[in-house]
């Protein structure tokens, strides 16, 4: 379908743009979002119309976005969670409970600013990107602990750039495991390479 544009949109196009987009994104996404219009005759004779009003209005939201923008871009956001010991939740973190944290310390932020590819399933530091409104994206970093004292510890760590998320050190472990595992099955075939050697020499 073919889209009028009411704000920038990163890859897409800029405010007024009449634009080529899936159907299911605009009508799941860019419209009930009031991110656009549908190019109708009726709708592109609307928007220019009120073209000007639209955009001072859209200036006004987008001075605001970077405003909020400006109070927590880079912040980290602690999420008390049960997990396990090998640091997988009881459960997962999605775009709602961040968009809930975020605004419990009064910044007011909705599940759809959250661009999450897929919900968060272990503890650790994460960046998470936030679109406020057209191109105002930043990231903030979730920090999802299983206690205000694990969470304050690595967040102390984080800003010391010496954290390093538990799953990337596990899967850091079992690479070193496997590499050594892997040198070890060498020295055995080498030996074993050595002795028949040996005896075809005797």
């Amino acid at each position: 379908m073919e889209v009028i544009l009411l704000e920038n949109i990163r890859k897409l196009g800029r405010f007024g743009e009449t634009v080529k987009v899936k159907d299911g994104f605009g009508r799941n996404f860019l419209i009930p979002n009031k991110k656009a219009l549908r190019a109708t005759e009726g709708n592109k004779s609307y928007f220019e119309t009120r073209r000007a009003e639209i955009e001072k209005e859209n200036a006004k939201k987008h001075a605001e976005a970077e405003k909020i923008s400006g109070k927590i871009e880079g912040k980290v956001v602690n999420l008390i969670r049960q997990a396990g010991e090998d640091g997988r939740l009881y459960g997962s973190v999605s775009a709602i409970d961040i968009a809930k944290a975020v605004t419990s310390e009064k910044t007011p932020i909705e599940k759809k600013h959250i661009l999450l590819d897929k919900p968060v399933k272990t503890v650790g530091i994460f960046p998470v990107k936030v679109n406020l409104h057209g191109d105002v994206e930043f990231t903030i970093n979730i920090n999802v602990a299983r206690s205000d004292a694990e969470a304050k510890d690595a967040a102390n760590k984080f800003a010391r750039g010496e954290y390093v998320n538990p799953a990337e050190a596990a899967a850091k472990k079992s690479y070193e495991e496997l590499l050594a595992e892997a040198e070890q099955q060498q020295a055995a075939v080498e030996a074993n390479a050595s002795e028949d050697e040996s005896k075809e020499v005797a």
